[in-house]
Parts: C-alpha cells; structure tokens; sequence
C-alpha cells in the first residue's frame, strides 16, 4: 500500500465542507474528505445536474433549455 501526504483533512464533508475542499486545492492544498454513506458516482448524481466529467468543478445546474 503506497503512503501519501496531505495537508488538510475534513471529516464530514457536507455542503459546506466540500465547498472548503475545491477553495482549499485550488490554492495547491493536498485535500481528503471523509463522509460517511454510500460512494456516489457520476451516473448517481441527481439528473438536475450536469456533470462532463468526475470533477466537482464541472459540475453545474443544467439550464432548463438542456434537459
């Protein structure tokens, strides 16, 4: 098992802590949120949204012209 470093660890990341999360690696912060339930992938998303890839920062409310 490889062991890697990080600089910030949040525990329950919620809304909340993922918006602490993406503001925190975009200023080149190592970042691992801990939340507890069931891993959520793209395909899980709530159809409202729009997402082109697994990155949260491409995610966005789909326009009500893109159904």
């Amino acid at each position: 098992m490889a062991i890697e470093t990080t600089d910030v660890v949040i525990v329950g990341v919620g809304a909340a802590g993922g918006i602490l999360a993406a503001e925190l690696g975009k200023a080149g912060m190592k970042v691992i949120g801990l939340e507890r339930g069931p891993r959520l992938t793209t395909e899980n998303l709530p159809h409202t949204m729009n997402c082109a890839s697994s990155s949260a920062r491409t995610c966005a409310p789909m326009s009500s012209a893109n159904p």
